[in-house]
């Protein structure tokens, strides 16, 4: 009698996805969402293994364990490569674990970077900076999201298997912005690395400029929520800014057609998808000039970059953008260009395949 053909296994690479539940609030769910959309799981046969989920430290503690034994009895072994998102804190050491235990199983390891914080992270102690050093050293390919961090990474581990893969987004074929009063837009995690207390302070200064034009700020996002509403409260902002919490599906997706501007004045990044939601909208960016930010904003283009704290170029650039129309057409038309070009979620997925080849067919 025949044996039944494992359906698992055929031409097509066999992935071992490894990462965040994509209930998951965050960049990372949202990467793995836009190569789904663009037909990863068409291209090879992927098995997405979720080691990190939203909740207690039980359930996350429960969901690792899942994940470790989903894991352990994957009938892949040599011919499947194991790709793992990794960040900073507790991220590192649930891919750590799994690494040995992939190591142990002789499978191909790609570590696909990511953790706005993961340049502190690594140099915290030199039990980081060792544990890091080996994590890098030991993975058949790294992935990282923009050219800082692979000549950073080049000067750092002894692997040169290092590619730069930039976040995917999908392009959009039609986008209508809002009409009526100018709305600018904020997606992301409320604090002082993503600059929301800057935002405000900006506002704050001159804030009958903005009254009197009826410009109106959305600050969407979870995090410290309380104390930016305190914030808000105490320099009577209310009139011009909302914080609706955090915000997803079609709820972010009408922020994201109704507003004219999309601001992120962030001190420590990688390559922020709100970034690529808000350029695939035809926005014009207004960021700060760190990580993988210039590598998607081109100044004067597509927006305005300032070093992060920079309240004075901050403030300018907001109402360059605030006083001119065609500017913000010209610039949001510029942004789908360099989605088109650049960040298209079907291209950046091929490249993902392409490196999946290259590491299965290395000795």
């Amino acid at each position: 009698m025949n044996k039944k053909k494992n359906t698992l296994i055929d031409t097509k690479p066999n992935i071992i996805m490894m990462g965040s539940d994509l209930t998951v609030l965050g960049g990372v769910s949202e990467v793995v969402r836009e190569y789904l959309k663009a037909g990863l799981d068409k291209k090879v046969n992927l098995v997405l293994v979720p080691s990190h989920i939203d909740g207690s430290k039980f359930q996350k503690l429960l969901k690792l364990i899942q994940a470790i034994k989903t894991f352990l009895f994957l009938p892949w072994e040599k011919k499947s490569i194991v790709h793992m998102h990794l960040s900073h804190g507790a991220s590192f050491f649930r891919k750590l674990l799994l690494m040995i235990i992939a190591k142990i199983k002789r499978q191909k390891v790609i570590m696909h970077l990511h953790g706005s914080d993961y340049e502190e992270f690594m140099h915290q102690s030199k039990l980081h900076t060792l544990l890091t050093k080996w994590v890098f050293d030991q993975s058949d390919h790294i992935i990282v999201l923009s050219k800082r961090w692979e000549n950073l990474l080049k000067n750092f581990t002894s692997n040169q298997n290092i590619t730069t893969l930039y976040n995917p987004a999908t392009q959009l074929s039609d986008t209508h912005h809002g009409q009526g009063n100018l709305k600018v837009l904020f997606l992301g995690r409320l604090g002082r690395r993503k600059g929301v207390y800057d935002l405000l302070d900006v506002i704050t200064r001159d804030k009958h400029y903005y009254e009197e034009r009826q410009v109106s700020f959305i600050l969407a996002g979870d995090g410290e929520t309380d104390e930016v509403l305190k914030r808000v409260k105490e320099n009577t902002l209310e009139k011009i800014v909302d914080v609706p919490g955090w915000v997803s599906g079609a709820e972010k997706d009408a922020y994201l057609k109704n507003a004219h501007i999309f601001i992120l004045p962030s001190y420590n990044e990688q390559m922020p998808m709100s970034i690529l939601e808000a350029m695939a909208h035809g926005y014009p960016i207004l960021a700060t000039d760190i990580a993988g930010i210039p590598e998607m904003v081109e100044q004067g283009e597509n927006g305005y970059l300032f070093s992060p704290g920079d309240l004075d170029a901050f403030e300018k650039y907001l109402k360059i953008l605030c006083e001119d129309e065609q500017l913000r057409e010209k610039m949001g038309l510029k942004s789908k260009q360099i989605i088109n070009d650049k960040f298209d979620g079907h291209l950046i997925t091929d490249k993902l395949v392409e490196i999946y080849g290259d590491v299965l067919n290395a000795s």
